[in-house]
């Protein structure tokens, strides 16, 4: 078989897949309703409706939980391929020291992946408490002292006092029917 059938045989494949694709394209244009209205054109996310602005501000953590993660999913896949070729039999007869070297190898590549878990736990990435706020400081030359006196010396300051309150309990106290009677369906209500 020579280069220039295995060259056309590419590039009848690469042809079938541009006509396949444009031909999807071509019949979706052919067949769908171009009837645009406001519901239509909204944006459309997990079946819930648009409330506000799109652009709202939060917490960049989201964002670095979900690369932590997919960096360590997607790493972990490469393990299989090597749990299935580590102890084969036929790669094991014709070099001795094929399991030794691939242990190697995969310890290298889940030591390095470990590294990186151990930074990202030490910058704090996977942390999900938010951290304490942290009250700025002012220089001033009012004393502390004098911001509590004046705190304390405030007239329209309100003292609150707990008091405790012991229930008064009458022993036989008749129980009242209730002031109206609930209407259901369109029966009149019965005199009692």
């Amino acid at each position: 078989m020579g280069e220039a059938e295995i060259f056309g045989k590419v590039l009848i494949y690469l042809l079938l897949g541009i006509v396949f694709m444009g031909g999807g394209y071509l019949a979706s244009y052919l067949i769908r309703k171009d009837s645009p209205n406001p519901e239509k054109n909204s944006p459309y996310e997990c079946g819930e409706a648009v409330e506000g602005d799109s652009r709202i501000r939060f917490n960049v953590r989201f964002y670095v939980m979900a690369l932590i993660f997919l960096i360590f999913e997607v790493e972990i896949v490469f393990l299989f391929p090597w749990a299935t070729v580590f102890g084969n039999s036929t790669f094991i007869s014709q070099h001795s020291s094929w399991g030794l070297i691939s242990f190697i190898e995969m310890m290298v590549f889940v030591g390095v992946l470990l590294i990186g878990l151990v930074y990202a736990w030490k910058k704090g990435d996977l942390d999900w408490v938010t951290p304490s706020p942290i009250i700025p400081q002012t220089k001033s030359n009012i004393p502390l002292e004098a911001y509590q006196s004046v705190e304390e010396n405030n007239p329209s300051r309100k003292k609150f006092a707990i008091k405790t309150v012991e229930p008064k309990i009458k022993p036989s106290t008749p129980t009242k029917k209730p002031m109206f009677r609930p209407k259901v369906g369109i029966n009149k209500p019965t005199s009692e």
